[in-house]
């Protein structure tokens, strides 16, 4: 063991006190910064406390959102359901109720059918009782027409002259047809060549065909002896078998033709008289092809008649048109204010003008009742003209029989 001296010790003492104070600086120095660190602890503790609650606090409020999701799934995934239900539902529902509109409608439309059906077949039937009524009219019209013609003063009216004579200086043409079919042996129907109740003398007889007019007739022959004596007059011609100024009538149209209804009938074709007569007779212009009468200018003839339309196409600018009473035939319309005209049927009094022995003068004949339909589709040029006509087509007379 070692022992200090007295003086060694007393030498230590101050250097050990300052070294002790030294320290004691330190430490307190530490003992500061300890406690700040320690004020640090407890703030940072205190901040993870907190956090820690407000984790704790969120934590339950998306416990709680979960729960609520999934409850609102639940929900969802039941009202899905129910709404699929309901839309199976409506859906069926939807499917009775068009499937009983369904048969509701065809049920109505089978009855509407039935009744149309009926209605037509009444149509019909009243349309033809109303045809034969309206025939038998027209007949009797006709024949007041043809007797108040026959009465027409000389000065507008020819006298009647016998077959091969001449009226005003035009030679009469026998009212005979020579069919232009290849065919001479067709057949020909009993009403086709029969007498006329009303006819003055046998020159009146007349026959329909579909092609050009013979002139100069020979003579007429006696009747057929056998069982219809009385039913047949044959008609010879001897001279040239087509009229002079007739252009031929196109093959196509002449077929046409031949599929119309041949009819006899017993308009007295020698009764001539003129325009001017015509005019003033029946009311009307004396010029144009297709006359009008307006209401307010009917004659007492035309009203009595219930003639409103006719018809007056010159021979000479009409080859097609019928030149015989009950003939079929074409006449030119111009493609003007006529250009519209006859796209529906119409039944009108058809007369024929011709002139006279070249003169310009026209002498007008009645050919009956005929109904005038568009017979042509296609325009046709003239070849010596630039205007464009269309052909009208004109059938038979249709108050007759053999309709």
């Amino acid at each position: 063991m070692s022992t200090d001296s007295p003086s060694s010790s007393a030498e230590c003492q101050p250097n050990d006190y300052a070294l002790r104070r030294d320290l004691m600086r330190e430490w307190a120095a530490d003992l500061d910064q300890l406690a700040v660190l320690q004020d640090e602890l407890t703030k940072s503790r205190a901040e993870l406390e907190w956090t820690r609650c407000e984790n704790i606090a969120q934590n339950s409020a998306i416990e709680v959102l979960r729960r609520d999701t999934e409850v609102y799934k639940e929900e969802i995934a039941t009202q899905r359901s129910e709404l699929q239900k309901l839309q199976n539902n409506v859906d069926r529902e939807t499917y009775r109720q068009l499937l009983e509109n369904y048969w509701t409608v065809q049920a109505e439309l089978d009855k509407t059918k039935i009744e149309l059906d009926r209605q037509t077949t009444a149509f019909a039937e009243l349309q033809r009782q109303k045809d034969e009524e309206q025939m038998a009219h027209m007949n009797r019209l006709r024949a007041e027409i043809l007797s108040i013609f026959a009465q027409a003063p000389a000065g507008f009216n020819a006298a009647p002259t016998p077959a091969g004579g001449t009226v005003q200086g035009r030679p009469q043409v026998s009212p005979q047809l020579a069919p232009t079919s290849s065919n001479t042996t067709r057949p020909q129907p009993e009403s086709i060549t029969r007498p006329l109740p009303h006819c003055a003398n046998t020159s009146s007889l007349i026959t329909t065909g579909n092609g050009p007019r013979t002139e100069n007739i020979s003579g007429v022959k006696p009747p057929i002896k056998g069982e219809h004596e009385d039913d047949i007059i044959i008609v010879e011609s001897s001279g040239p078998k087509h009229a002079k100024y007739l252009t031929a009538l196109p093959e196509g149209r002449r077929k046409e033709l031949e599929e119309s209804p041949e009819f006899v009938t017993d308009v007295d074709k020698s009764t001539v008289f003129t325009r001017g007569f015509l005019s003033a007779t029946l009311g009307g212009s004396h010029q144009p092809l297709i006359v009008k009468i307006a209401k307010q200018k009917q004659k007492s003839l035309a009203e009595s008649c219930n003639i409103e339309k006719f018809l007056v196409p010159n021979q000479n600018q009409n080859p097609w048109c019928p030149r015989f009473p009950g003939e079929h035939g074409y006449m030119f319309v111009g493609l003007g204010n006529e250009r519209e005209t006859f796209q529906e049927p119409e039944r009108l009094n058809l007369f024929l003008s011709v002139p006279t022995g070249g003169s310009k003068a026209l002498e007008v004949t009645y050919m009956g009742f005929y109904e005038v339909s568009s017979g042509c589709t296609t325009q046709r040029r003239r070849v010596a003209h630039t205007i464009t006509h269309r052909a009208t087509q004109l059938r038979g007379d249709h108050g007759q029989q053999g309709k």
